[in-house]
């Protein structure tokens, strides 16, 4: 049997210097698929249990509550339960199951760990910039070492934006072509294109 309703519990604080009696399961797990972390686990046939709290932690040491599911009641065989983390935490984490029991008891899985790879940044390279001086309108020519958003914006020597764009990018070369709508006085500008971790820059002359 598999139960499927869920309620978010906020984000009650617990530690793991609480006593952790083993919960009334026979198999907990975690496991990361695609950007979900699948959880399950099983009851024993004969479980006191009358609910269960999947808890998440980052660090391994402090918990908080993710969801509740109400326990069924025991019928002589093993129930099978089921939850999913949409939302799950970047790097690595810890899940476990609370379970309180119908004295008012309180008894804990083992614990499982994630890991979730950190994306990486999309990697500017070889970032030039054309015509310079330019009259109208310039080229922005760069590399990727991944596919991702970039911001571009190009600054006045007073350090106002004069040009701000965002666009998502393929891995490899591209080009990508800012048009001077604003009719630009002459002078010294600032190119800038960031994909949210690293910046390049580049010194543009409008004639």
């Amino acid at each position: 049997m598999t139960v499927s309703n869920s309620k978010n519990w906020g984000s009650l604080l617990l530690t793991a210097n609480e006593l952790l009696t083993p919960a009334d399961i026979l198999s907990f797990t975690a496991i990361p698929v695609d950007k979900i972390v699948q959880i399950n686990w099983e009851s024993k046939p004969a479980t006191t249990a009358s609910n269960y709290i999947i808890e998440r932690s980052s660090d391994g040491f402090t918990f908080a509550a993710l969801f509740s599911k109400q326990a069924i009641l025991p019928d002589g065989n093993p129930v099978q339960y089921d939850a999913v983390d949409d939302q799950p935490l970047p790097g690595t984490s810890w899940y476990r199951l609370k379970q309180i029991n119908t004295d008012g008891s309180i008894s804990y899985s083992n614990m499982e760990r994630v890991d979730f790879g950190i994306p990486m940044s999309p990697g500017i390279e070889n970032l030039t910039a054309g015509p310079n001086p330019f009259s109208s309108n310039f080229n922005i020519n760069f590399e990727l070492v991944m596919e991702g958003e970039l911001s571009i914006t190009l600054y006045n020597p007073a350090g106002q934006i004069m040009y701000t764009q965002k666009a998502a990018f393929d891995a490899g070369k591209n080009t990508f072509t800012v048009y001077d709508q604003r009719q630009l006085a002459s002078g010294i500008y600032l190119l800038t294109v960031s994909d949210g971790k690293t910046s390049k820059h580049l010194k543009l002359f409008k004639i």
